[in-house]
């Protein structure tokens, strides 16, 4: 069994998702221990013990300590499989992060799954539902990895309530091999050379209120729009204004025209004005197109667990490097044969390479070339 200290690097709750996705691939049990312990409430939240709920369905799980508040957890699957799930967290815990832990393995079953969640889909410290609609998909689908996400109505805190519905359609036989690509050659390169000068880049976005005067919205659009402009950058940012249980505004802006898209958001809080908001996401897109990496921070750490699957290397630049993705990378080394390389400082921009070894095979792949005696 795999022993996790819960504690290590971020010290979050990506820790248990990750593996928790990589766990269902690889049938690997793991215990996972000081799970958040340097939170202000450690432990699982809803989110998280959602998260391991979740898994357990996915992959016929055997697990102890599944309960709210728990540090500790032991989780030893069966087989992933695919189906429909449904999935309540029943406060505004993010519905976008315990998606993270259900699309790895759902990708390399052997059919389509369709998974609703209900729960926060816009709240604080995760990527709003854009971002992985706009964003990680996109790149993820170049892989080989068919997700489509629809957002039926968006969670804001306290109540979220929010509703997403993810469609998963693995690549059968081979998930994660590039088709077309010859065996050997990267399945995802995303440097600072691709990306070249940044000329020609433009900027799509949306600015968004919910249950409050759409005035908020538009400020939050021209303010985003000054910014982009004193960049050099055009930007079109529809506004909307919704309804969902709670009252609630962000604005989402999608950097296009590189080799891929890059996204930066922020969340309206009271007490903040409009004009920060927008200020806030468009200063942030441009902070990651000055240094000509490319994929934006938050991104870089969720492709690790796809790219530890794919049947080649991989190399990308990334305009920060997080915690969060050096973690993701200690974590992935502990399930799968993979080797791994960071270029640059925790904070900095910097490069990564991810240079698998012996993935697990699928059943078909078994099937179609099975080992030889």
């Amino acid at each position: 069994m795999i022993e996790i200290d819960g504690s290590m690097g971020e010290g979050g709750g990506q820790i248990l998702r990750t593996a928790l996705a990589l766990s269902c691939v690889t049938g690997k049990a793991f215990r996972v221990f000081r799970i958040r312990n340097s939170r202000p409430k450690p432990g699982l939240m809803p989110q998280h013990l959602m998260a391991v709920k979740a898994a357990q369905q996915v992959a016929g799980a055997t697990v102890t300590g599944d309960s709210q508040g728990a540090r500790e957890v032991e989780f030893a699957p069966a087989q992933a499989n695919p189906g429909r799930y449904y999935f309540d967290i029943q406060t505004a815990g993010a519905a976008t992060l315990l998606l993270q832990a259900l699309v790895l393995p759902l990708s390399r079953v052997e059919g389509p799954s369709l998974v609703e969640i209900r729960g926060g889909t816009h709240v604080p410290f995760s990527p709003p539902a854009e971002h992985m609609q706009h964003v990680l998909l996109p790149i993820l689908s170049t892989l080989g990895v068919n997700v489509r996400l629809d957002v039926q109505r968006p969670g804001f805190y306290p109540k979220g309530g929010g509703r997403l519905t993810a469609y998963v359609t693995p690549s059968i036989p081979s998930p994660l091999a590039g088709e077309g690509r010859e065996r050997g050659s990267p399945c995802l390169q995303c440097t600072s050379d691709a990306v070249g000068s940044g000329g020609g880049r433009t900027v799509a976005g949306v600015s968004v209120v919910s249950n409050l005067p759409e005035h908020i919205a538009v400020r939050q659009r021209e303010s985003a729009v000054a910014v982009l402009k004193a960049a050099g950058l055009n930007g079109h940012i529809e506004v909307r204004a919704i309804e969902s249980l709670s009252a609630g505004t962000y604005i989402f802006l999608k950097l296009e025209g590189g080799p891929f898209p890059a996204g930066f958001s922020a969340l309206g809080e009271r007490g903040v004005t409009a004009e920060k908001v927008g200020a806030d996401a468009a200063q942030a897109l441009v902070r990651h197109m000055s240094t000509g990496m490319c994929l934006d921070p938050h991104v870089a750490d969720q492709v690790v667990p796809f790219l530890g699957m794919a049947d080649g290397p991989s190399e990308f630049t990334t305009s920060r490097i997080s915690n969060h993705l050096l973690t993701n990378l200690s974590v992935l080394a502990m399930f799968l044969d993979v080797s791994h390389h960071v270029d640059g400082e925790v904070g900095a921009p910097g490069k990564v390479t991810i240079v698998p070894g012996s993935a697990p095979r699928t059943k078909a792949q078994e099937a179609e070339h099975p080992p030889r005696e």
